[in-house]
């Protein structure tokens, strides 16, 4: 019997449950912008679709997330990068204030819905992000985990967390945490 496996079974099923439900009562959990939270119109993507018909052609990813955004996880400086077909913004935690190091990633992909995210080890869990379709997919043997989020039929973004800030956390509830950041700023689903 592989233990291991059983392990990531129950990880996955955690991770949907932590996707499905909202966490209103003021407990720990994944962090929900309040409606009354304000998105600041230079980071709020509402642009219709370009004429290749994705809305994720109209989408920069560094404008999703500010340093401000995640302060309270440390000190983060972000690159844009072309990654294959993705478009990418990389932010890594300084090394100011002996933080630890963390990364993750936002990849625009305007070619792959979220039926194309890969199983890379962990299995594939479906939820959704303030009722956006959404697939977590889990590497137990890198520790990484994608948040992929629906644009649209033909687009996604894959909120990618490579090292979390808090290894205790894991990157899983990382991810969703930015994942929530992040969906209130993209265009509406069509």
């Amino acid at each position: 019997m592989n233990s291991g496996r059983g392990k990531c079974n129950m990880v996955a099923a955690t991770v949907l449950a932590a996707l499905v439900s909202s966490c209103s009562s003021g407990e720990q959990g994944i962090a929900q912008p309040s409606d009354s939270e304000d998105v600041s119109p230079d980071r709020s993507v509402t642009l219709a679709p370009s004429s290749s018909g994705s809305i994720g052609t109209t989408i920069d990813p560094c404008e999703l997330v500010s340093a401000e955004d995640i302060a309270q996880y440390g000190i983060f400086e972000s690159e844009a990068k072309q990654l294959g077909s993705a478009r990418s913004c990389f932010w890594q935690r300084s090394p100011e204030g002996r933080q630890g190091v963390s990364t993750f990633s936002l990849n625009v992909r305007d070619r792959e819905s979220i039926d194309a995210v890969k199983d890379v080890g962990g299995g594939l869990v479906a939820g959704e992000v303030n009722e956006r379709p959404a697939v977590v997919a889990e590497n137990p043997s890198s520790g990484s985990c994608t948040v992929a989020v629906k644009l649209d039929e033909t687009s996604r973004i894959d909120i990618t967390i490579t090292t979390p800030p808090d290894r205790d956390e894991g990157s899983c509830q990382f991810g969703q945490d930015v994942a929530y950041l992040v969906e209130p700023r993209l265009p509406e689903l069509p």
